[in-house]
């Protein structure tokens, strides 16, 4: 049952699913980097 209706409508709904997580990862990880910029910009200065 489940493997005759997986095929037309899982791939996309997982693909969606990925997409999403993966954007919002990728945010939070950005805003993360960018905090930390701000906090030790005048700390370390390369």
């Amino acid at each position: 049952m489940a493997e005759i209706l997986s095929p037309p409508i899982s791939p996309i709904l997982l693909l969606a699913r990925l997409r999403r997580y993966c954007e919002l990862r990728f945010v939070k990880m950005y805003w993360q980097c960018m905090r930390r910029r701000r906090r030790k910009r005048h700390h370390c200065q390369n």
